[in-house]
């Protein structure tokens, strides 16, 4: 089931931005959001969610590509290159 992708994180805060209570085990909140919009427009709030965290996770990815990068050229220090 689709549904079953959802982190319990991700479930939380889509009943949290839904207004519903945000306490239980994942299945609970599965069963609270179902019961709440039984056509599944609330999994679109989920995966809105999941689009957002994947992009804060390769942001954070890069950052920390680029801070070893500027690490390692520090470590190495000045390089001179010489055009013929």
């Amino acid at each position: 089931m689709e549904s079953d992708r959802f982190t319990v994180v991700q479930l939380k805060e889509t009943s949290r931005r839904l207004g519903l209570p945000t306490k239980g085990s994942k299945a609970e909140l599965l069963k609270r959001l179902a019961d709440r919009d039984p056509a599944g427009a609330w999994k679109n709030v989920a995966r809105k969610l999941q689009e957002d965290e994947a992009s804060r996770l390769e942001e954070e990815m890069a950052d920390e590509t680029q801070q070893e990068e500027r690490e390692d050229v520090n470590r190495r220090g000045p390089t001179t290159i010489f055009c013929v």
